[in-house]
């Protein structure tokens, strides 16, 4: 794919197909790791406790003072409250309380954490701990030591003030007396101290104990299904940056794009057939029936131009160049035309595999004088055919390419069929094809799918503009879709208990029988 934009389900789900190991790797990987960790985890429960922040002072309004909280941020008093409760003080306390947990007043606070509830005067007291039980025991404790000591702190002034007024008591009671307008009056004051102690002391109360702790860890179910989630946006992730950063093209709608030709035939992967080198037009098979549309598709774009000589070129190496060249000359010979396919890749002939040939006088020899186009033409298996062979390898490849002999070998070649065939070197790794394209009529292109990226699509775009010959058109190769929809037509064994059509006549005339190969041949020639 060129990019995202502009792409449709289809594209995205053909993504994740080519990356299917990369999405599936991820989600089994990630889940099985979150339960190995799982089971390697201690038990830990949290429980939770509430207390009420009262705001309201009941000591300051019987005395008729005014309580100086009243003007702060609401907000800021709940978070002063919040950190009041973590002081070393109330953990020892609570540690004291509860000393079956085993824990230090550090480790408590390590343990727990005070949060004030958002928009509500509540404090929240959170407490973890291997053992459910003493996790609720933990946390209400220590819920109840804050509330105790925030009372401490907030009336430790009142109880000072008292404390003062009962030991003038007691030195007045010591010193005889018993009764008094003095004695009076600090007796009244002490039981109005100890009334304001009592009343400042209710400004935070427990108002929920903890019940059962959650269970914190192991939870292998919800980690599992976390990991299954994780695992499969980690998949998808991977995969579309692994085809964001993979450059190589995939459809043959984007080498047409690229490219800007027309395109006249696709041709399957190289599978079994296609590995050593054959000749599969005179085959039923998808492969065979492939080549035989794309001598079709070149006859129609051979038209307009009347190219005699076409000179058959790819990208780069390994595209499929000279299978294509070899078969589709054996296409063309079948279907009743003379052709010649010269091979002109010099520095890797190969031509002469496809046939089962044995290296002869060629291209350079026929050029040099040593041998004349009738002694260098080799004939083939194949009716119609003959191929002219590359011949002994000259020092200079790409200056022989240019020569003037080597024109006139291929206008000799031409009047010796109806079309002749060149199997060149690729065109961007060697300029053999550049220079040649001026020695002939037209040039075929080819392309190997998932093979060429975008950059090579692009020069190749480039050289082509430069090409001085026509240039008929595109063949992809190694497309998996789109080739080969069965053979269509074939017998096929009838199913018991079907009738004949109802068209066919009880009468009818046994069918002509099926020509052989050299028969067809000969009737073709005859035509």
């Amino acid at each position: 794919m060129a990019g995202l934009h502009g792409s449709t389900l289809a594209d995205y789900l053909a993504i994740l197909r080519r990356r299917k190991l990369i999405v599936l790797l991820p989600l089994v990987v990630v889940p099985v790791v979150a339960l190995l960790v799982s089971a390697a985890q201690s038990p830990l429960h949290e429980a939770h406790a509430q207390v009420l922040l009262n705001r309201q002072s009941l000591a300051n309004t019987l005395a008729g003072t005014t309580d100086p909280t009243v003007f702060q941020d609401a907000e800021r008093v709940v978070q002063t409250q919040a950190k009041l409760a973590e002081v070393p003080a109330i953990a020892d306390r609570t540690v004291a309380a509860v000393r079956e947990a085993e824990l230090t007043s550090d480790e408590l606070l390590d343990a727990s954490s005070v949060q004030p509830e958002p928009n509500v005067d509540l404090l929240e007291f959170s407490v973890r701990h291997e053992d459910p039980q003493l996790a609720s025991r933990l946390a209400t404790t220590y819920a109840r030591e804050y509330t105790r000591y925030r009372t401490e702190v907030e009336t430790r002034a009142l109880v000072d003030a008292r404390q003062d007024v009962q030991a003038r008591i007691r030195e007045l009671q010591d010193a005889g007396a018993s009764g008094g307008p003095l004695l009076d009056d600090l007796l009244a004051k002490e039981q109005q101290l100890l009334t304001l102690e009592t009343l400042q002391g209710g400004n935070a109360t427990l108002v929920r104990a903890a019940g059962q702790a959650e269970q914190l860890q192991p939870r292998p179910l919800r980690n599992v299904a976390l990991g299954i989630v994780l695992g499969l946006g980690l998949g998808l992730l991977l995969a579309f940056l692994a085809e964001a950063l993979d450059t190589r093209v995939r459809s043959v709608d984007e080498v047409v794009d690229q490219l800007g030709l027309t395109l006249l035939g696709r041709l399957p992967p190289p599978g079994r057939e296609l590995r050593a080198p054959q000749i599969l037009v005179e085959r039923d098979s998808p492969a065979a029936e492939a080549f035989r549309m794309l001598r079709t598709n070149l006859e129609f774009a051979n038209l307009d131009v009347r190219a005699k000589t076409i000179l058959i070129t790819s990208a780069i190496e390994g595209e499929g160049k000279s299978t294509t060249a070899a078969n589709l000359a054996a296409a063309f010979a079948i279907a009743g035309k003379s052709v010649v396919l010269v091979d002109l890749d010099l520095r890797r002939p190969s031509v002469h595999r496809f046939f089962g040939l044995q290296r002869t006088a060629g291209v350079t020899d026929v050029a040099l004088g040593q041998a004349s186009i009738e002694e260098a033409l080799s004939r083939t298996g194949v009716a119609g055919l003959r191929v002219l062979q590359a011949g002994s390898t000259p020092p200079n490849p790409g200056e022989f390419v240019a020569t003037q002999a080597l024109r006139e070998v291929l206008e000799e070649v031409a009047e010796h069929a109806e079309l002749v065939l060149v199997d060149c070197s690729p065109l961007l790794q060697v300029g053999d094809a550049m220079t040649l394209s001026s020695a002939v009529d037209a040039v075929l292109v080819l392309t190997r799918l998932r093979s060429v990226n975008r950059q090579t699509l692009a020069d190749l775009r480039r050289a082509l503009e430069q090409l001085r010959a026509a240039v008929l058109g595109l063949v992809v190769t190694d497309v998996k879709e789109g080739v080969g929809y069965g053979n269509y037509g074939a017998d096929r064994p009838r199913k018991r208990g079907l009738r004949a059509p109802w068209f066919q006549s009880a009468e009818q005339p046994a069918p002509t029988p099926v020509q052989t190969r050299s028969e067809r041949q000969t009737r073709v020639r005859s035509l």
